[in-house]
């Protein structure tokens, strides 16, 4: 009570408390609205350093907002696939006929690559004439909180690595290539569930905080990225 008798003490700081709630409404309902709700909390931030009780007040506001960006990354996780599963089904065309797979004609650039698991090359450090290959590639030697963070959790380093090693002809093979592109849709696929739970977890819980990491692990569970893996054929039993 009394940080908010506080902030309703001014007249401006009142105004920014009543704007605040009026711009988070729109930024839940509309998240386009969040670089403006964003601008509004550091235009205030400057004004909280010189009183404890108003700091008390926008470090709950930022944790907030941080919160809620997050929910937000997740969400544009749903056209981003939809967009890059269109042009997947493209390339799985294009890859039926080509001999040494699509990824080998050069028509997958690394940043086309990138955009198709919705990922930035420019958070993976790569140059800008990287193959589709050397993507997936640098992706492995990623730390695994890298990983995580730059696939927003839809996937971990172990998978990748998993990955990496099943299908050692990424490039070069038209089956090789048909494998990322079955790798790349399913990463999509996980990424669109997960962007449904988080809508939901926020729905139940008013944010997404630390325990939405169970609720993304049961995706995982629940939408592996690779087929299991067949047993080794055992040797047939000699009759005595």
């Amino acid at each position: 009570m009394a940080t908010n008798s506080v902030i309703m003490s001014r007249p401006v700081w009142a105004r920014w408390a009543t704007r605040y709630l009026q711009l988070r409404a729109d930024a839940v309902r509309n998240p386009g609205g969040m670089n403006v709700l964003g601008g509004h909390i550091a235009r205030f931030a400057a004004v909280t350093a010189a009183n404890t009780e108003l700091q008390t007040i926008m470090n709950n506001v930022q944790a907030d907002y941080e919160r809620m960006q997050r929910h937000s990354s997740i969400m544009e996780n749903v056209p981003q696939a939809r967009r890059a599963n269109s042009r997947i089904a493209q390339l799985e065309a294009i890859n039926e006929k080509a001999p040494q797979g699509v990824l080998a004609t050069g028509i997958v650039t690394g940043k086309g690559a990138a955009d198709l698991m919705g990922l930035s090359t420019d958070a993976l450090g790569l140059k800008k004439d990287a193959t589709a290959v050397e993507v997936l590639q640098s992706l492995g030697q990623l730390s695994e909180a890298d990983v995580v963070q730059i696939t927003k959790g839809a996937m971990s380093r172990a998978e990748l690595q998993q990955f990496l090693e099943a299908v050692p002809q990424l490039g070069t093979s038209q089956q090789g290539s048909k494998q990322v592109l079955e790798f790349m849709k399913a990463l999509n696929a996980r990424k669109t569930a997960i962007a449904g739970v988080a809508d939901m977890y926020r729905q139940e819980n008013g944010t997404i905080d630390d325990g939405f990491v169970h609720d993304i692990a049961a995706v995982h569970d629940s939408m592996p990225l690779m087929p299991p893996a067949k047993p080794p054929a055992q040797p047939p039993t000699q009759q005595g």
